[in-house]
């Protein structure tokens, strides 16, 4: 049986867990706002492992796929992958905010693998 002492430190242990998974998080998006708002002043671009793309969604434009940067937030969207490297300008690429549109990544399951990434060489 788990005593009282038991119990109560315990509960002491996950307020202290939940403080630090907090300040973990918050640490992460701050990091991530930082290269977000460098990336919107053209004074930095996404690496190609930074990316997570649509498993089938692609650029009217261009044909590049779309792709949204690791541990953004629910704020972001869809863009596309090219605008996001730096390889094409903002100028008529699409964009889609996560809160209004559902695109396939490739990472669920039930793109079986589907991806738009570019193939390596």
């Amino acid at each position: 049986m788990i005593s009282e002492q038991e119990y109560k430190l315990a509960v002491i242990q996950e307020e202290k867990a939940k403080e630090t998974i907090s300040l973990y998080l918050k640490q992460k998006t701050d990091n991530f706002e930082e290269k977000w708002d460098k990336f919107e002043k053209g004074e930095f671009t996404f690496k190609e492992e930074d990316l997570i793309y649509s498993a089938f969604a692609r650029c009217s434009k261009c044909k590049a796929g779309l792709a949204y940067p690791k541990d953004c937030g629910m704020r972001h969207q869809w863009t596309c992958a090219d605008v996001l490297k730096g390889v094409g300008t903002d100028n008529g690429h699409e964009a889609f905010p996560f809160a209004f549109y559902e695109i396939k990544s490739e990472t669920q399951p039930s793109a079986a693998g589907a991806t738009t990434r570019p193939k390596s060489n």
